[in-house]
């Protein structure tokens, strides 16, 4: 957990790649480490602040709750669509210009990093099971 936030404290530090086509921005490169030229460089901040926040939160929740602080786990981080929220502005000749935000619900879920549990060692050996048509034909061998 440590390393995390220390890592995400870096990331300020350094750049997001933004490609731009007709359909808006696309990301190319996560984050880059190395300072490079390029024409659109914005800084991540924002997002840095609200995982870290949530980290932040989670360690606290982990501490009041008596468990492990640094055992948690991220499986997934998923980010859903939530409704657009509307803000208006009322013009001169009956202008209205909405101001649409595009907010989002964004889910963590963490768990605790379980122990290596050993295999058991097999007891005893259990038998294979015969189709009837083998078991006749072992019954005849023995037979004989």
């Amino acid at each position: 957990m440590f390393y995390f936030l220390m890592w995400m404290g870096n990331v300020p530090r350094s750049i997001l790649w933004f490609v731009h086509f007709s359909g808006g921005v696309v990301v190319v490169v996560v984050v880059v480490v190395v300072v490079v030229v390029v024409v659109v460089v914005v800084v991540v901040v924002v997002v840095v602040v609200v995982v870290v926040v949530v980290v932040v939160v989670v360690r606290v929740n982990a501490e009041l709750k008596g468990l492990d602080v640094d055992s948690p786990v991220t499986e997934h981080i998923q980010v859903n669509k939530a409704p657009k929220m509307r803000c208006r502005t009322y013009r001169a000749h009956g202008q209205i210009n909405p101001y649409v935000s595009s907010p989002c619900h964004t889910e963590m879920p963490l768990t605790e990093k379980g122990q290596i549990v050993p295999k058991p060692e097999e007891e005893v050996a259990q038998k294979k099971k015969l189709s009837q048509k083998k078991r006749k034909k072992q019954k005849l061998m023995a037979r004989e």
